[in-house]
């Protein structure tokens, strides 16, 4: 059991990092501590986006529009409605990304890839993906396994896609 000798993790600038965690033990249960490790924390795609989280469900009058489930069978363009929610690519297909897609700065659309499908984002001559004009994404699924990500849209006609 781990006790903290001084301070509290409320307290540590985590925005200042880079930040790491040591790991000392002293095996005979004193004070003569030998360090076993020390690792830097480091953040994931996913830890960025729970400050934005709340964009997947949002009040649109009486109703609240929860997070869906898109399935993708057949290759086509990605539409303002995939915004916030999760395709599932169950069949080999392609989604393209045209210019001028009526997502704003900041919203994301989850991907994945099932059981041996192949996801394909592609981008038109006008769009950027990954800071690539007219670049490509792959999401190669192994049978009985998942491939999944995130598209971000970070400027106009800019994307992020991670997890590739």
């Amino acid at each position: 059991m781990g006790y903290s000798t001084s301070g509290s993790l409320s307290d540590i600038p985590w925005s200042d990092g880079p930040n790491f965690i040591e790991i000392p033990i002293d095996p005979t249960g004193g004070s003569n501590y030998d360090i076993i490790g020390v690792s830097q924390l480091v953040s994931v795609p996913y830890a960025f986006h729970a400050s934005t989280a709340e964009k997947l469900s949002v009040t649109i009058g009486e109703y609240a529009r929860k997070a869906a489930i898109m399935p993708l069978r057949f290759s086509r363009e990605l539409l303002k409605a995939d915004t916030g929610n999760t395709i599932e690519c169950t069949r080999s297909a392609t989604l393209t990304i045209l210019k001028d897609l009526d997502m704003e700065i900041g919203e994301t659309i989850n991907l994945e890839a099932h059981n041996g499908a192949i996801l394909i984002i592609k981008a038109n001559p006008e769009v950027e993906i990954n800071y690539t004009r007219a670049g490509s994404v792959y999401f190669d699924s192994s049978p009985k396994s998942v491939k999944f990500g995130i598209l971000w849209k970070i400027d106009t006609n800019s994307y992020i896609i991670s997890g590739q």
